[in-house]
C-alpha cells in the first residue's frame, strides 16, 4: 500500500508516456455497490442509552449501482444493472468514456475484482486506462466513501416493493449526489492521486449536466445474460435461483414465486438447470425440458457436503450448483408422469404389505405361561 501511494505519480507517468504524452489527464475512481431490499443498516446519531427503531426487509431483490467520479471536475457516471459481471462493466466503461473531457484521457482507479481485469471479454474504450489498486486496500478508493455517504442519506432505512423501485431509488440518490459538486470534491479528492509531468484536466462538461437522467443508464431487468448453469432450491412457495457464467462466477441470486418460475425460464437461452432430486423436482424438470433446457437432478446426499455454514435457501442453491460442477457427479433421470404414478402405486403397496405384516405378528409379551 505504501509503495503504491509513493510511486503512483511516477508509475502513471511511465504508463502514459508511450501513447498519451502531453495529453490532459483526469483521475477517476470506480466501484460498484449492491443495493437491495435486505440492505445494511447505517449508524445514526441518537441519545445515549437509546435504541432507535429501524425498518429492514427480509426479501432479497437486488440491483447493482456501478459508479465513478472525477473529483477534480466534480462529475460522475453511473449504470444500474441487475447483476455484476464483465458485460455490465463494459456498459459502465462506455458511460465513463462519454463523460471524459474532449481531447483528454482518464486514468480509472478500481479494485482487483474479476470483472475489472483487462483483456478477454472486457472492452476498455480508447480514452480510458484502468489502474488496479493493491489487494486489501478498499480505503484507497474514494467510491467506498461515496457509497457510505449515499447509504447514510438516501439508501438505508427504506423498504422497496420490487426491482423497479430499487432502480428508481438508486437513480434518485446518484443524481442527488451529482447535484453537489463541492461534496464530490470533498469526498473524492486524494492528495496522492496526481499525475507527474501531465496537465490535470479541469475543462469539459459542467457538473450540472449530471442532473439529467441519461447520466444514470437504467438497464432493464431483461438485460440478456448467458448462464452456464442455474441451480434451483425448491420449496412450497418461493424458489431460490443461483446462476453462474462460463467461468463459474455467480451472476444470479434471485428468489421467484412458484408461479413465476416457468415464465422466467421461458425468457432464458437454453442452459443447464440443476435441482435436488425429489418428487416436485421431476415436475419442474419436465417444465424446463419442454422449454429447451438441459435438466439434471442430483440426490440430496451428494449435495449436502457442499453446503457452506448455515443452511438456508441461498446456500442450498449454491451447493447444488457447486455439486453439479463436479465432472463425476451422478444425476437422476427425470421421470415422466406415468413413471411417477407407477412409483407412487408401488410405494403404497410396499407400505400396505408392511402394515399387514405388522398386524399379523403377535405382540411380544402378551402370551402368558399356562403352567
Amino acid at each position: 500500500r505504501r509503495v503504491f501511494l509513493r510511486n503512483f505519480p511516477s508509475s502513471l507517468k511511465d504508463l502514459l508516456l508511450t501513447t498519451w504524452s502531453g495529453v490532459p489527464v483526469e483521475i477517476w475512481f470506480q466501484d460498484e455497490a449492491r443495493v437491495g431490499q435486505k440492505g445494511s443498516l447505517s449508524y445514526i446519531w441518537a441519545k445515549k442509552g437509546s435504541c432507535p427503531v429501524m425498518v429492514r426487509d427480509n426479501r432479497h431483490d437486488t440491483a447493482y449501482l456501478f459508479g465513478a467520479i472525477c473529483p477534480a471536475r466534480a462529475v460522475g457516471a453511473a449504470v444500474i444493472t441487475p447483476a455484476v459481471n464483465t458485460e455490465c462493466m463494459n456498459l459502465h466503461l462506455a458511460e465513463i468514456s462519454t463523460q471524459v473531457a474532449p481531447g483528454a484521457m482518464a486514468a480509472v482507479i478500481c479494485d482487483g475484482a474479476g470483472w475489472h481485469k483487462a483483456g478477454g471479454a472486457l472492452r476498455v474504450p480508447g480514452n480510458l486506462l484502468l489502474i488496479p489498486l493493491p489487494a486489501y486496500s478498499p480505503e484507497l478508493n474514494s467510491m467506498e466513501n461515496v457509497w457510505e455517504y449515499l447509504r447514510a442519506n438516501r439508501l438505508s432505512f427504506r423498504v422497496w416493493e420490487d426491482y423497479d423501485a430499487i432502480v428508481e431509488a438508486c437513480a434518485s440518490a446518484w443524481n442527488w449526489f451529482m447535484g453537489e459538486p463541492e461534496r464530490i470534491r470533498s469526498i473524492g479528492a486524494r492528495d496522492w492521486a496526481t499525475v507527474s509531468g501531465h496537465t490535470v484536466c479541469w475543462g469539459g462538461r459542467p457538473h450540472g449536466i449530471a442532473w439529467h437522467s441519461w447520466v444514470v443508464d437504467r438497464q432493464p431487468r431483461t438485460v440478456p445474460m448467458k448462464y452456464k448453469r442455474i441451480a434451483i432450491d425448491t420449496s412450497k412457495h418461493v424458489f431460490t435461483l443461483h446462476g453462474v457464467d462460463e467461468r463459474d462466477h455467480p451472476v444470479l441470486r434471485h428468489d421467484l414465486r412458484c408461479g413465476q418460475v416457468e415464465a422466467f425460464f421461458a425468457k432464458q437461452e437454453p442452459t443447464e438447470v440443476v435441482q435436488e432430486a425429489c418428487g416436485g423436482s421431476h415436475h419442474w424438470g419436465r417444465v424446463s425440458t419442454r422449454l429447451g433446457h438441459r435438466v439434471r437432478l442430483i440426490s440430496a446426499q451428494y449435495v449436502k457436503p457442499f453446503v457452506k455454514r448455515a443452511k438456508n435457501d441461498r446456500n442450498d442453491a449454491e451447493a447444488i450448483s457447486e455439486a453439479a460442477s463436479r465432472p463425476t457427479m451422478r444425476s437422476v433421470a427425470v421421470k415422466s408422469v406415468e413413471q411417477q404414478s407407477a412409483a407412487i402405486i408401488l410405494k403404497h403397496r410396499e407400505m400396505l404389505v408392511k402394515q399387514q405384516t405388522r398386524r399379523s405378528m403377535p405382540c411380544a409379551g402378551t402370551r402368558r405361561n399356562s403352567a
